[in-house]
């Protein structure tokens, strides 16, 4: 059902509204194609909101994009660069995330929130709700966040002609298999599986940069797997790896094997090492995966998708042999001791206090995407018999709390 701003818009103290106008429907063009609009940001706050800037915008995403259709992700580009509902800088790049598959609406902003309470992630992007109008249309609730390019408070890089002085940012991403005439250009085939180049790009990158990447990437891949610590520890940051991993485990992101792994290479000589992160998308993690429904998989009665069981340390081969490291497996188990009462258990407060003081709100993306009780793509069977958005946060957090009591008897054995 079509609900038009003028029948719904209005302002809500810390659920802000962000409408635009765009010269096309930004949902019915090719995913690729920028065009120009305005951006008006009201109910955000003193100093937080604008009116009528002048933005450009395009679609974004994969699965969502592809499968979602109903709604759609953008990213929008603003000239100059500006702040967003108290960003620390000022940036031209934002996302608009959908969350359409995920009817909590919370699993993104489940690990982008615990990934900015986590010391050991340089940048985690920003998470904050909006009421979105296109064309004076009311959208639904979606998510705004950073983009993952470089800049300050983001991915801070070195970039450099030089492949040997260049920092790099890379993802792990499984699709770039399917543009084999890019190969040992913007992307390169590891002994740990495809990785994407994002940075350098343009004048930067050359083939050399990629056959660099290939080179270092195939040499930490070698060392994880040999399991000798200290050859391992001279190659990638530890606190890093760590805390991604935990995040990764904690939500059982099953792309965590696949795409969206993002990684940097930064340093110099001796001081050359790997960084994991930023964290991004996790719309079918904690049980919102139908691959996962069954099997090995399963547990009791309705609810399918079990919280028990490894996901990163099975489907990632780096995870997998660190965890076979007695070194790095004790930190890990330490590092979850450190953060299961603070960091974690301060992320699951926060989205029960998001979905009770504003479950009116997020309810009214539901009113305008009538989507509960109907298969969408990838939903398991106890997903899809939820029938209320409270419903779906009951059962996020019941399955985060089963998921934190498993992996407290799964860490245990390594902890010292």
């Amino acid at each position: 059902m079509l609900l038009s701003g003028e029948d719904l818009y209005y302002e809500s103290e810390g659920f802000p509204s962000l409408r635009l106008r765009a010269e096309y429907d930004p949902f019915n063009q090719e995913r690729e194609f920028w065009h120009y609009g305005t951006a008006t940001m009201r109910g955000a706050g003193y100093g937080r909101n604008f009116a009528n800037e002048e933005v450009r915008l395009r679609g974004r995403g994969n699965s969502t994009w592809w499968f979602g259709r109903d709604k759609r992700p953008l990213r929008l580009r603003f000239s100059p660069p500006r702040y967003m509902l108290g960003s620390c800088n000022p940036h031209r790049d934002w996302i608009l995330l959908a969350n359409h598959f995920d009817r909590s609406l919370m699993r993104n902003h489940v690990a982008f929130y615990l990934g900015g309470l986590l010391e050991g992630l340089d940048f985690t992007p920003m998470s904050r709700f909006v009421h979105l109008y296109v064309n004076n249309v009311y959208m639904g609730v979606y998510q705004l966040t950073d983009e993952r390019n470089l800049g300050p408070g983001r991915t801070e890089i070195h970039l450099d002609s030089d492949p040997t002085l260049s920092e790099f940012m890379l993802e792990m991403d499984g699709r770039v298999r399917y543009i084999p005439e890019n190969e040992g250009l913007t992307w390169v085939r590891t002994n740990s599986g495809p990785l994407d180049i994002r940075f350098p790009s343009g004048d930067y990158h050359t083939l050399e940069h990629a056959a660099y990447v290939r080179a270092f990437i195939n040499r930490v891949g070698s060392a994880i797997s040999g399991g000798n610590f200290e050859e391992i520890a001279r190659l990638i940051d530890i606190p890093s790896f760590v805390d991604f991993f935990l995040v990764q485990e904690l939500i059982k992101n099953p792309d965590v094997g696949w795409s969206s792994v993002f990684m940097t290479l930064r340093g110099t000589g001796e001081g050359r090492r790997v960084f994991m992160g930023p964290l991004w998308d996790f719309d079918i993690a904690i049980g919102n995966y139908h691959d996962q429904a069954h099997g090995r998989w399963a547990m009791e009665g309705k609810y399918g998708y079990s919280p028990y069981g490894l996901t990163a340390a099975t489907r990632n081969s780096w995870f997998r042999d660190l965890m076979h490291v007695p070194e790095f497996a004790e930190i890990t188990a330490n590092r979850w001791k450190e953060i299961r009462d603070s960091q974690i258990a301060q992320t699951l407060r926060n989205i029960e206090y998001l979905a009770v003081t504003y479950e009116m709100e997020f309810n009214r993306n539901f009113q305008r995407h009538d989507i509960m009780g109907i298969y969408l793509w990838q939903d398991p069977a106890h997903i899809i018999e939820i029938e209320t958005f409270m419903g779906h946060v009951e059962f996020l957090l019941s399955w985060l709390e089963r998921r934190i009591v498993w992996l407290d008897g799964y860490f245990s054995q390594f902890a010292n």
